[in-house]
């Protein structure tokens, strides 16, 4: 656990990642807390707003159109069914960023009565990145295949991707989120106190 976590603070999360949904998987009381609050979030009432770029301004029609327009655009978005989900299901997916430290989707789009609209969200696994060492910048990598750096999603195709770095830690992006507390403590809750003692006699 700790050479994991070593390797995830200098950048390289998969072992981490794939640690912490072991965790989750094996701790029911760990996958309850986290699965209650997706599912919160996920299920709440929303809307959209029209936008308002300063104090005073008073929207017009045109701009409760626009927003009409967007909600509707969002609430038809329901995915294929297998990779590419609904909107609602790319909430749940963005609020597991609490628990990595980050969440990305991408943004799958149809023309729709001339319109290019979202037609769903493909929800991309958090060990398919990694944090930049020169800026801590989430960069999308794979140890095959991938460029030696990774590539900034958010750059290289601007509105294709949805990112969510939620601040829980306050920490540098590469030690975000609950994983590391919660990892441990699914770890302690896991193993028997005959387990620590044999432990602690190596």
């Amino acid at each position: 656990m700790s050479s994991i976590i070593r390797e995830a603070d200098s950048g390289y999360v998969y072992q981490l990642v794939d640690l912490a949904n072991e965790a989750r998987q094996k701790d029911c009381h760990l996958q309850a807390l986290l699965n209650t609050r997706e599912i919160a979030v996920s299920s709440l009432n929303w809307s959209v707003s029209p936008a308002i770029p300063h104090e005073g301004y008073v929207p017009t029609d045109k701009d409760r159109e626009v927003a009409f327009f967007v909600e509707s655009a969002l609430k038809g978005a329901d995915g294929d069914g297998e990779r590419s989900r609904s909107f609602p299901d790319l909430l749940n997916h963005l609020a597991g960023g609490i628990y990595f430290g980050y969440a990305v989707s991408e943004v799958n789009y149809e023309l729709s009565a001339g319109y290019i609209v979202p037609s769903g969200f493909t929800p991309i696994s958090p060990r398919r990145f990694r944090f930049s060492w020169a800026d801590g910048e989430l960069l999308w990598w794979d140890q095959f295949g991938t460029p030696v750096d990774g590539v900034n999603l958010m750059e290289r195709y601007p509105d294709k991707f949805v990112q969510h770095q939620p601040r829980v830690t306050g920490d540098v992006g590469a030690r975000e989120g609950l994983v590391r507390v919660l990892t441990w403590a699914a770890l302690f809750r896991n193993w028997a106190q005959s387990d620590w003692m044999k432990l602690a006699e190596l």
